[in-house]
């Protein structure tokens, strides 16, 4: 989802945006809540102007383009691949934004204009393939349903699994079914929400229809195309539907 910026009174008299139309400048603004806490986000005109103007069709992808493309020219965005995938990230963003308590970086940094970032992500991301690798049950998503009243049925890790009640560690494996629907899958206090009950509903079902469902288990391997079972969405992170718990669920 979009993240809260603060406006820089030095917009105002930069030489850079007085050469923009006031569309382009009200659009560059609009492009830092779309983007992380470092400045990087996917390079998808598409998934860009859905982001910055749900509302607006008139603004449509070729719209934007144009706009990323005069950020650009004005040397005020760099656009970068790695891994077949494109990226941009803002030029001088701290001079733009300044976040207290930045998230962790999911998006590799830009290896021209950040190097050593650059690096030290890759030796980051290394380092938590290699804990995955090393975890005989990686890929193994042990749940168990548990009654909340009503009917409804919650997923939970076993006790004495990593991340389970005995452990002391909070659970960092998804259940495979989980109760929000896409939209608020990362809300511990979701809203009143249609999805959110149909889901809830689908579970409910999906207790019936599964005799063996108290001891179910789900192997999957990572894709390969996501960051450890998450992708980045015009409102956010999600779970990959390749290989994240949602992956080849039953109906």
């Amino acid at each position: 989802m979009a993240r809260i910026r603060s406006v820089s009174p030095g917009l105002r008299t930069s030489e850079t945006a007085a050469k923009w139309d006031r569309e382009a400048r009200y659009t560059w603004v609009l492009l830092w809540g779309y983007l992380d806490d470092y400045g990087r986000g996917i390079d998808n005109a598409k998934v860009i102007a859905a982001d910055c103007y749900p509302l607006d069709d008139d603004v449509t992808p070729q719209l934007m383009g144009h706009w990323l493309d005069l950020y650009e020219r004005a040397g005020s965005t760099c656009r970068y691949e790695f891994e077949g995938k494109r990226y941009l990230h803002v030029l001088n963003w701290s001079d733009h934004q300044k976040p207290q308590h930045p998230s962790k970086a999911r998006i590799v940094p830009c290896p021209k204009h950040e190097p050593g970032a650059h690096r030290k992500w890759l030796e980051d991301r290394a380092a938590d393939h290699a804990k995955v690798s090393g975890n005989p049950h990686e890929g193994l998503v042990s749940v168990s349903p548990t009654s909340r009243g009503g009917g409804e049925v919650s997923w939970e890790m076993s006790d004495g699994e990593e991340g389970g009640p005995s452990s002391g560690v909070a659970p960092t494996t998804p259940p495979l079914y989980p109760d929000n629907c896409p939209d608020h899958a990362n809300d511990p206090v979701p809203p009143k929400c249609g999805g959110c009950q149909k889901q809830k509903a689908l579970n409910r079902q999906r207790a019936e229809q599964l005799p063996d469902y108290r001891t179910l288990t789900v192997v999957r391997d990572l894709c390969g195309e996501c960051d450890d079972r998450w992708i980045e969405t015009p409102t956010g992170l999600a779970r990959c539907p390749r290989c994240g718990p949602m992956a080849k669920a039953v109906s």
